[in-house]
């Protein structure tokens, strides 16, 4: 096969985006590759020969599945670390919502709920909710296990359940995303409370560059892997642009 003119040359750092189509990334990122590009960043959908730094961008993938060039930014296991509750809840368990694990929906999950003394849980796999429209769409007893089972077997994740204490929405009116990358937390107020810089420092024993911290002045809600984070409304696709282009395409961090 011809070498590309793209291949052979040098590239500092290229966005990957996924795609369902092998000819343009996933609809829901459309917007925001016209974003990137407009920052100077380069976008393709694989990897080109002469790119010296790589960072993907699409949904939720298990870290078996995450890409293994070496390339990456993050490995499928740090990755993971940052996505999977049973893995980073431990960590930050003082500052974020109570909750417990368990490997089956069942009886025995329903009497640990009880033994705490909560009367509703939020359940969610390893790493995400079944919330889509209604939040009340993973809290039980409102929704029974087996309808929650048959929901989440739709797209399986490894790992346990996880059953988070109910709390009433007014708990998170005040929630933002913030994002790390590299070693700095962003978000596009400017204001980083105190609860995320002490979860970061905390979550820094995984070598994380690139994930999300989901929280209020108070609680940390939640961590997620940023490959697979939208950038939340209350971030510019400006300022994410920029942030991705100033951590990872300058001299310094490549």
């Amino acid at each position: 096969m011809q070498t590309t003119e793209q291949d052979s040359q040098a590239i500092p750092f290229e966005l990957i985006y996924e795609s369902q189509d092998g000819v343009s990334p996933h609809w829901l990122y459309q917007q925001e590759v016209e974003t990137m590009r407009a920052a100077g960043l380069t976008v393709v959908l694989s990897p080109s020969k002469g790119s010296k730094t790589l960072l993907r961008r699409g949904r939720i993938i298990d870290e078996e599945d995450f890409p293994t060039d070496p390339r990456y930014l993050q490995d499928g296991r740090t990755y993971s670390n940052y996505n999977r509750i049973d893995r980073w809840y431990p960590r930050i368990a003082d500052l974020t919502i109570p909750t417990v694990f368990s490997d089956c929906l069942d009886a025995g999950a329903a009497a640990a709920v009880e033994e705490l003394g909560w009367s509703r849980a939020f359940v969610k796999n390893s790493v995400k909710s079944l919330v889509e429209d209604d939040p009340l769409d993973s809290v039980w007893p409102d929704v029974c296990f087996d309808r929650m089972l048959e929901k989440f077997s739709k797209n399986p994740r490894k790992g346990p359940y996880a059953l988070r204490q109910y709390l009433a929405p007014e708990h998170f009116e005040s929630e933002h995303r913030y994002w790390v990358m590299g070693n700095q937390i962003h978000h596009s107020s400017g204001q980083i409370p105190e609860i995320v810089r002490e979860a970061k420092a905390r979550l820094d024993v995984f070598g994380g560059v690139f994930y999300t911290i989901d929280a209020t002045d108070s609680l940390i809600v939640e961590i997620n892997g940023g490959e697979s984070s939208d950038r939340k409304t209350d971030n510019t696709a400006e300022d994410f642009a920029r942030w991705i282009r100033d951590a990872f395409m300058s001299p310094k961090s490549v």
